[in-house]
């Protein structure tokens, strides 16, 4: 028994290729900065740009006048691009403090090596050299006494 075409066909076909059309525009259009959708983008408003016979051939099968889909596209990506907002970059970050380990000088007026330091507090030299690097006051970090198994809290005194 042969089966009979749905009467429907023709309409839903037509719909079809229109939601290609609506689909070329959404891609021409998109906003994401991912290298596959940015090339999606690049294709599609080449598709509307180009008067190819691809171009023509969908607009046809969709019931459209192929130069005013052209031109509604070009003109909803024209909009779509002056009404895009370019963050601007981030400030670059300022370089941070380099600090001298040669000679760290207390608020005492005491200068010695990283190693004297060490040798003087019962502190170990990489404690303190981390210490340093990670912001704490020199004062703070030659007067907290190390705790086994745990990092002691940064000082409240230091932003995070």
């Amino acid at each position: 028994m042969a089966r009979s075409k749905p009467k429907n066909t023709a309409m839903s076909e037509f719909h079809i290729w229109r939601a290609v059309i609506t689909q070329a525009i959404a891609d021409a259009t998109n906003k994401s900065m991912d290298r596959r959708e940015l090339r999606a983008r690049d294709e599609a408003r080449q598709w509307f740009q180009d008067d190819s016979a691809d171009f023509r051939r969908v607009c046809v099968f969709a019931d459209l006048e192929p130069d005013a889909v052209r031109a509604c596209a070009l003109d909803l990506i024209d909009k779509h691009d002056s009404n895009t907002v370019q963050r601007p970059s981030p400030p670059p970050k300022p370089a941070r403090e380099r600090i001298s380990l040669s000679a760290l000088t207390d608020r005492n007026g005491t200068t010695l090596s990283i190693q004297q330091w060490a040798e003087r507090t019962g502190i170990s030299q990489a404690t303190l050299y981390h210490r340093i690097h990670s912001g704490w006051p020199l004062d703070e970090a030659l007067t907290t006494i190390p705790v086994r198994g745990r990092r002691p809290k940064r000082p409240d005194n230091i932003a995070a």
